[in-house]
């Protein structure tokens, strides 16, 4: 099931190529940088795993912290 999706991908993504080095003359400087920057956000927050271990790390992932999560099922009193 995965091998199938990541093949979707694929031919999904491959068609948008060419789009990337078009574009890339008529693009401002932020609409550049900003994938990019979304991308080095990536590599820094996998860079974490190794330094955080997965308890610190869930703190900065949660959306929801643990004392909310009962609020946001409606099971919350102090509403």
């Amino acid at each position: 099931m995965a091998v199938m999706l990541l093949c979707l991908v694929h031919v999904l993504s491959h068609p948008l190529l060419p789009a990337g080095p078009t574009s890339w003359g008529r693009a401002s400087s932020a609409a550049v940088v900003f994938p990019m920057m979304v991308l080095a956000l990536v590599f820094i927050r996998k860079l974490l795993d190794f330094f955080f271990t997965k308890r610190e790390l869930s703190w900065l992932d949660d959306l929801i912290p643990e004392s909310k999560k009962d609020c946001s099922r409606g099971l919350c009193c102090d509403v």
